[in-house]
């Protein structure tokens, strides 16, 4: 049988960050995640089932929330203030430029923010998937070695606030850029 475009999908080849409002229900202006290496969406949900007669008769399962990960090599700087709310700042001309990120425990705690990643498929299709309402579950780690690349690794929860959509899936019989804000429209 014949495969539509958008079923045969292989390699995450972007991903965008941007600040979500949950108060204001607004995707700010996104961010690139370089070299993204990996994006996992499980939808998480609560369950009950009702036995009668010996054996179960009615089973339910409700999708509450997702958990997702993020991983990247090299630490996008951009991108992690976005996702962490630390503060950045950049001084100084090339060849004597200083970038500074600085995280601060406590206070606020973290942001949330929406991400979307682009796969690939094989009929110059692709599939955008996002998720509107994220939030890490703590500032992301890297494993830092000599001889190799560093990694960093973020996990977090997503919800869908103000009656959105968990998650937004567009799929492209000609594969497109990433567009914010299209992607992210309230749930009809």
């Amino acid at each position: 049988m014949a495969r539509g475009f958008g079923e045969v999908l292989f390699s995450i080849v972007d991903l965008k960050i941007a600040p979500y409002n949950i108060l204001t229900d607004t995707v700010g202006t996104a961010v690139d995640m370089p070299e993204v290496q990996q994006l996992d969406f499980t939808p998480e949900g609560d369950t009950d089932e009702i036995k009668a007669e010996g054996y179960l008769q009615h089973l339910l399962s409700v999708m509450t929330h997702g958990t997702f990960t993020l991983s990247q090599a090299g630490i996008p700087y951009e991108a992690l203030a976005v996702m962490t709310g630390w503060t950045r700042g950049s001084s100084g001309t090339t060849p004597n430029r200083e970038d500074t990120l600085q995280g601060t425990p406590g206070g606020a705690g973290l942001p949330y923010f929406a991400v979307a990643g682009k796969l690939v498929g094989e009929q110059s299709d692709d599939v955008h998937i996002g998720l509107v309402c994220c939030k890490l579950d703590a500032p992301p780690a890297w494993n830092i070695e000599q001889n190799v690349f560093v990694i960093g690794e973020s996990s977090g929860k997503a919800i869908a606030p103000n009656s959105r959509q968990l998650p937004y899936i567009e799929i492209h019989e000609t594969a497109a850029a990433i567009d914010m804000t299209t992607l992210f429209v309230a749930a009809s």
